[in-house]
């Protein structure tokens, strides 16, 4: 397991247990994409962190699954991305890259046309996490 995510799963772990029964709610489930996909009634209205490939183009903010599945637009292996102004300030970094979401988790907005297999809404953080220029798996060696 690489550092940032066990870093992630811990700081998650921490705060779920020091967190009060109505705080708890709060803290975000941490999530493959693959399980949303799977098992939306599972995750309706839940906070959680997932990562995945993120474009942000016009009728198009879309966290892919994997960033084939962008070029080859194969959609509903995403989620629509409710856009924050912290996304925009940082688009440059986080358009075509790998990132880490935190959000609320709707699997009934599916987006433009209803192109995707839900969303992600009320975004708390949205953090780069790797890229084709500078995988993450080439930072472990």
């Amino acid at each position: 397991m690489n550092q940032k995510l066990a870093m992630s799963l811990l700081v998650a772990g921490i705060l779920a247990c020091a967190a009060s029964p109505q705080q708890q709610q709060d803290v975000p489930l941490v999530v493959s994409m693959i399980e949303l996909i799977a098992n939306p009634e599972k995750y309706d209205a839940k906070t959680v962190l997932v990562t995945g490939f993120l474009r942000i183009e016009h009728e198009g903010d879309i966290l892919y699954f994997s960033e084939n599945d962008f070029v080859h637009g194969i959609s509903k292996n995403g989620l629509w991305v409710e856009r924050t102004p912290d996304i925009v300030r940082e688009l440059e970094k986080l358009d075509s890259a790998y990132v880490i979401v935190v959000g609320t988790f709707n699997p009934r907005a599916k987006g433009h046309r209803s192109s995707t297999s839900g969303s992600i809404q009320r975004i708390r953080t949205c953090t780069f996490w790797s890229n084709g220029k500078d995988p993450i798996s080439r930072r472990w060696k």
